[in-house]
């Protein structure tokens, strides 16, 4: 299986605002839903150093740590993308069993 962002990995990282500002230490700001190029790392960035952090990787210094605290049922609220991963995620290892 394949964990595919649609349309960038970013955006699975901000989609749980509130467990993104438990990690970093700052809520992201919220926007539209439209793709510009490189707008969700842009934001990444700009909420790391929006919270005080320094912006070493473009914010993905804190991706183990955002994706461990994620609530992932509210964040695939948000990401349509990433509930389907977990979805699938979950029916695979339900069949693994």
């Amino acid at each position: 299986m394949i964990a595919g962002p649609d349309p960038h990995v970013e955006r699975w990282y901000l989609a749980d605002p509130p467990s993104f500002g438990q990690v970093v230490g700052k809520q992201p700001r919220g926007g539209k839903r439209k793709c510009g190029r490189d707008l969700y790392k842009r934001r990444l960035a700009e909420a790391v150093a929006a919270a005080g952090h320094p912006v070493l990787l473009g914010g993905i210094e804190f991706a183990e740590e955002l994706v461990a605290s994620m609530d992932l049922y509210r964040a695939g609220k948000t990401e349509r993308s990433l509930k389907r991963f977990v979805d699938d995620l979950r029916a695979g290892l339900t069949l693994h069993r």
